[in-house]
Formats: structure tokens, C-alpha cells, sequence
């Protein structure tokens, strides 16, 4: 079976947001995409406007005994941060929103993606505005690879059990 790369929630997020990213006219312009891992070595105070985006969980749940499906969440939280005005803080969050609905169903290993909230954060910084928008990726019935599956296991002469055994019947 030949490679195939996990993809990284976080940058299939900031491929779809750069690619579409609309400045309205210069009104937003596109801030900086930034991967939680990467914000580490960066200023947010000294970037203007930005988004960093932060892997929160990925769970699936299976399907059935032989597990051959399950349903996929994945939930990132977007930070964003800018130092223009409260204004652009809620523009940045209108047009990240807005390109979430459009495209809900245009990134690729997901079958929808759907926008949470959003919640603005007070700073005793002066000048910089931050705020949260928590979003989900989501697929169901996925396919999952398996070796065997569960009725190959138990097809043996001993059921798959592992132990010599024999039923009584009468």
C-alpha cells in the first residue's frame, strides 16, 4: 500500500482561509496564518492582525463490532488577534465565518465543517484586541483500515479464543 500523509486539520484550515480570504475593498486585510506550534517563535504584538490556529481534539468514535467505520471530530480553536481596533477584530471574525459557511464542505478527509462561537477577551494590553472562534471538522461512516476483520478471527478451529475448548451439548 503506497504512503498516504495524515492531513494537518490546522493547515487544511489555513489553506481554505488564505485561498479565499476576501480583503472587502482593503477594509480586512488578510492577517497572518499562524499554527499554534509556530506562535511560539513569533510577536503577536508586533504583527498587526493574525489568526493562530490550535488543534483542541480529534476523536472518532467506531461503528459496529468489526470497527470497519467511525465518525471523525476534529475541533480547532481559531485566536484572533488584532492590533488595529475592536472593529477589525470583529471583521476578521465576520469573514473567517462567512468563508466557513460557504465553503463547509470543501475540505478535503472532511465531509463538514461547522463554526461554534465566538468569544471576545478583554486585555489590559492597550491597543490589542483578541478573541476565540472554536470549529469543528466532522465526518461520519468513514472507512477505517483493518487487517482482518472480527467474523475472519473467529472463523478458526478454536474461534479465535485462544484456548482448546469444546461445547456440551445434550
Amino acid at each position: 500500500m503506497p504512503y498516504v500523509a495524515e492531513p494537518i486539520p490546522e493547515q487544511l484550515l489555513v489553506d481554505l482561509l488564505n485561498t479565499y480570504w476576501d480583503t472587502q475593498g482593503g477594509n480586512i486585510p488578510e492577517p497572518q496564518w499562524i499554527i499554534a506550534n509556530e506562535a511560539i517563535a513569533v510577536d503577536l504584538l508586533n504583527v498587526g492582525d493574525a489568526v493562530v490556529f490550535r488543534l483542541m481534539s480529534m476523536s472518532e468514535t467506531q461503528r459496529g463490532h468489526e470497527a470497519a467505520a467511525a465518525d471523525l471530530v476534529t475541533r480547532v480553536r481559531l485566536e484572533l488577534h488584532s492590533l488595529a481596533s475592536l472593529q477589525r477584530l470583529y471583521d476578521l471574525m465576520q469573514e473567517t465565518r462567512r468563508l466557513l459557511y460557504t465553503y463547509k464542505h470543501a475540505i478535503s478527509g472532511y465531509q463538514r465543517v461547522r463554526y461554534g462561537e465566538f468569544a471576545r477577551l478583554t486585555s489590559e494590553q492597550a491597543g490589542y484586541w483578541m478573541g476565540f472562534a472554536d470549529v469543528q471538522l466532522e465526518s461520519g461512516g468513514v472507512p477505517r483500515p483493518t487487517d482482518i476483520l472480527f467474523s475472519d478471527a473467529f472463523a478458526g478451529p478454536n474461534n479465535g479464543l485462544g484456548v482448546n475448548w469444546t461445547a456440551v451439548t445434550g
